[in-house]
């Protein structure tokens, strides 16, 4: 993920250097702006907005306590020192990859965009002799993956929907319970407005013979019922990314909405008020380019 960077206030216990990288101490944005620090070991740490962290390198240790918001963090490699994220009862575990960390009242949400993290509920790594399965919440291996940590469980909740007419219904399993926002021209068209969908992890659907589906991109198709013409799903040609429609489940208001895609073709006749973490198209598909190669 790439978060766009602005003017921010950053507090920091200790001075950082005059090459500009930043030691410890505690750096935090305010609500509207995002900072970027890089730190003395070379990984960098991208804040997003109203967020708040504390950085810790000890020689046997680099540790992040993330008080607030949501952060980036692209981890230089260095074995002998893990990279360990602290947020809430969840810790993140990483030598050297690239990954997001967002705090929420009820969980700590992992999004990975390269290599593999892992999610545990105490220091003890995942399967090791001190910690149990109970304490684990899941690794998360390769980009694309989000983990989601509520008390030491991963999210397994199955949820209905159906189309306008009922022929076609389904049961997915979301990623996380939010939704995003796309501004893309063809989702707009496809759905006549702002298009908001959550990415499932898995969808069981009936009456999957009753779905048209219409390639629009290169990688990516559109299925919709055949009979009153519900818009459904977006899923990847190969199957390995699907996204439902909010408003197909039975219960949409279910999801918190936190994020905007291809805000660079958002025409300027409206916008939200919400406070969301906005992505132009470039920034959006760097997510998933791993799994379009």
């Amino acid at each position: 993920m790439a978060l766009s960077i602005a003017g921010a206030l950053t507090m920091n216990l200790l001075t950082s250097d005059t090459s500009g990288i930043s030691g410890n101490g505690i750096y935090e944005t305010r609500t509207g702006e995002q900072n970027s620090i890089t730190l003395r070991d070379g990984s960098v740490i991208q804040l997003n907005t109203g967020s708040r962290i504390h950085v810790n390198f000890v020689d046997k240790q680099r540790t992040v306590s993330l008080i607030a918001g949501e952060v980036h963090f692209q981890v230089a490699k260095d074995k002998t020192r893990p990279f360990i994220v602290k947020a809430g009862e969840g810790l993140v575990r990483a030598v050297g990859t690239a990954f997001s960390v967002r705090l929420h009242p009820e969980a700590v949400k992992v999004v990975v965009d390269e290599g593999k993290v892992a999610l545990a509920t105490s220091l003890d790594p995942p399967n090791s002799k001190n910690g149990s399965s109970r304490d684990t919440a899941e690794t998360v291996r390769r980009a694309g993956d989000r983990g989601y940590l509520v008390q030491g469980q991963p999210m397994s909740t199955s949820i209905p929907g159906q189309c306008l007419c009922g022929r076609i219904t389904f049961s997915a399993q979301p990623i996380t319970s939010e939704m995003d926002a796309c501004h893309c021209t063809q989702c707009r068209k496809w759905s006549g407005g702002v298009l908001f969908a959550v990415v499932c992890s898995s969808v069981q659907i009936n009456n999957e013979s009753e779905l048209t589906a219409y390639q629009s991109s290169d990688w990516g198709e559109r299925l919709f019922c055949r009979h009153c013409g519900s818009n459904l799903f977006w899923r990847s040609l190969e199957h390995s990314i699907v996204a439902v429609m909010v408003q197909a489940f039975d219960d949409p208001s279910q999801f918190e909405f936190t994020r905007e895609a291809f805000i660079d073709e958002k025409p300027g006749n409206y916008s939200f008020a919400d406070k969301t973490h906005r992505m132009t198209g470039e920034e959006f598909m760097g997510l998933y380019d791993s799994s379009r190669s």
